[in-house]
Formats: structure tokens, C-alpha cells, sequence
């Protein structure tokens, strides 16, 4: 098989991964957390930072059968430490059940507020699309993006299709960088080394291990938003563009398997630093919204903000 990688930098993400991440299952849904270090995003970088996407929305920017992906793990096992390589091969390579097929998703609110009828609360408490998705919320009317994980099984005439039944879901919040466009998810770059590769591999985890839907939003301001502010810890934000792409991602499902194929309301919900706290945020919005949320692993995250906690910290 030829290989997918344009270039083979270093391989300490994988390290990075046997000395640093931990698998929790909730149900048949599976999620992954870091416990330090830098997150995944930002191992997709591509140089300089750009100042448009590089995807389009709808693209689809991967596509990998179970046998392709464990082929292409395989590639740099024999340059790795022994402790990743044992990982690698005794855990991680295993656990593969499922191929991958991601797509650039892009949603904005306007698309699902004539979906909002059964809302009586015209947008001003909680529990409500509105509230979230609605015309007073900042990035209401923002085309947002992220990257959708598919899972994929062999079809008859020897392609991929995507898993028929209802999937779970499970969505990645990344932590906090800066640039526009090269650390986010929807840019998320997986042929350019080994070490991105893997780093892809493991977002798509709840994906090619359990059948979920993956979900990694790029966040307001990031990606096809990148004319509106970056929201940093803005709870609002973090719902406000989310939204969008899980019920993007349901549609997506429904279209490309002529609804063979369902996103169900349940999901798992995960992050790290800046990620943990918009995970938190994001699982209460899904869950208001009647999505049933199995977990929330959030690590190292702020997650007492107020004018109180700022002004006693700083005067400690």
C-alpha cells in the first residue's frame, strides 16, 4: 500500500499519547481525554499561519478503511520507544473496529430557526433553541465550522459506506490557540507526517473504536467565523457555535445514507483545557435541548469564572 504521508517528521506525539492519555467508556460510547501537555489540535499545524481555509465545506477531507488505517499505523511502529510501541500495537491497534470518513461541516443558527416553533419562550430563559441559537445570541448568524468523523464499514461493491443504525455521538472541544485557521479542526491537517496522522487517528477515536459521530467544532471566530471575535470563555459562544454543526452532522447522516443512518440524541462530551471548560458548556446546552449526555470528561479547565474569584485570586 503507498503511503499516505507527504513527509515523516518526529514521532514524540505518539509518545505523547502512551505516557498521556486515558480511555473512558460510558455505555458503548467511548471518549478520549488528555491529562497534560499540549492538546491534539495543535499538533496539525502547517507552517505559517494562513489566512483562509484550506477546505471547503462539504469537502471531504479523508477517507480510511479499518485495514488502511491499521496498515498506516504500522508505518513508523518500528522507529518508535518500546513503551509506544507496545501502545501502539497491544492497545491501540486492537481497539480499531471501524473506518473514518471526515468531513468539513459548516452550519450557522439561521439554518434551524424556523425549526424553533415549539419554543414558547421567545429566546430570553434557558432550555430553549433560542436561547442558544437565537437572533440576540452573539454569532447567531456566523457560518461556523468543524471537522465530522464518520464511521465507515466495506460495502459491497468493495467502497466504504457509512455505518447504517443510529450512532452516538461524541464531541471534541480543543484547547486554546490563536490561529485562524492552522490548529483548528475543520484544517486538521492528516497527510503531511506520521506524527499528524496519529494525531488525527486519535481524535477520531470515539469513531473508529465504538461507530460514533465525532464532532470538533473550530469555535467562533475560528475557521468560516473568522470575521467575528473570538469569544474566549464565553460560555454563550461555545453553544452558539456548536449547535449548529450537531444538527449539521444529523443532517449529514440522514442525506448520505438516504436515512439508513442516524445521528441519535446521545452523546459524550470531552475536553481539555480551554476544551474542558466549553465542554462543560456544550454539554448543558445539548442536554437542555433534550440530547442525552452519557459523560463529560473535562480536563484542566477554568471552570470558577466570576469578577469575585478574579479580584480574590489577584489580590492573594
Amino acid at each position: 500500500m503507498k503511503s499516505l504521508f507527504v513527509s515523516s517528521s518526529g514521532i514524540s506525539f505518539i509518545s505523547f499519547i502512551a505516557a498521556t492519555c486515558s480511555v473512558a467508556i460510558v455505555g458503548s460510547a467511548t471518549a478520549l481525554r488528555f491529562l497534560g501537555g499540549d492538546d491534539i489540535s495543535s499538533l496539525g499545524r502547517r507552517g505559517l499561519e494562513r489566512h483562509e481555509a484550506q477546505n471547503e465545506c462539504g469537502q471531504e477531507v479523508a477517507s480510511l478503511s479499518k485495514d488502511e488505517i491499521v496498515s498506516l499505523l504500522l508505518e513508523g511502529v518500528d522507529d518508535l520507544d518500546p513503551l509506544a510501541a507496545g501502545f501502539v500495537t497491544s492497545f491501540f491497534i486492537p481497539s480499531i473496529n471501524y473506518g473514518v470518513r471526515a468531513v468539513k461541516v459548516c452550519g450557522s443558527c439561521q439554518d434551524f430557526q424556523s425549526e424553533s416553533s415549539d419554543d414558547t419562550s421567545g429566546g430570553t430563559t434557558e432550555n430553549s433553541f433560542d436561547y442558544y441559537c437565537g437572533l440576540d445570541a452573539y454569532g447567531s448568524n456566523a457560518t461556523v465550522s468543524g471537522m465530522a468523523l464518520l464511521p465507515v464499514t466495506s460495502a459491497s461493491d468493495g467502497g466504504l459506506r457509512i455505518a447504517p443504525g443510529p450512532r452516538k455521538g461524541a464531541i471534541w472541544m480543543h484547547g486554546t490557540h490563536t490561529e485562524t485557521f492552522n490548529n483548528v479542526p475543520s484544517e486538521f491537517a492528516w497527510q503531511e507526517s506520521y506524527d499528524q496522522f496519529v494525531a488525527a487517528v486519535t481524535l477520531s477515536y470515539p469513531t473508529i473504536y465504538s461507530g460514533a459521530v465525532t464532532i470538533s467544532p473550530d469555535y467562533l471566530g475560528y475557521g468560516e467565523s473568522h470575521s467575528f471575535y473570538k469569544s474566549y470563555l464565553v460560555k454563550r459562544a461555545y453553544q452558539t457555535s456548536t449547535m449548529p454543526l450537531w444538527l449539521k452532522a444529523k443532517e449529514l447522516l440522514r442525506n448520505e445514507t438516504n436515512c439508513t443512518s442516524e445521528l441519535a440524541d446521545v452523546v459524550t462530551v470531552n475536553g481539555h483545557s480551554e476544551g474542558g471548560y466549553s465542554a462543560i458548556a456544550v454539554a448543558v446546552a445539548l442536554a437542555d435541548m433534550g440530547v442525552e449526555v452519557l459523560g463529560t470528561f473535562a480536563g484542566a479547565g477554568p471552570y470558577r469564572l466570576s469578577t469575585s474569584n478574579l479580584v480574590e485570586g489577584a489580590s492573594e
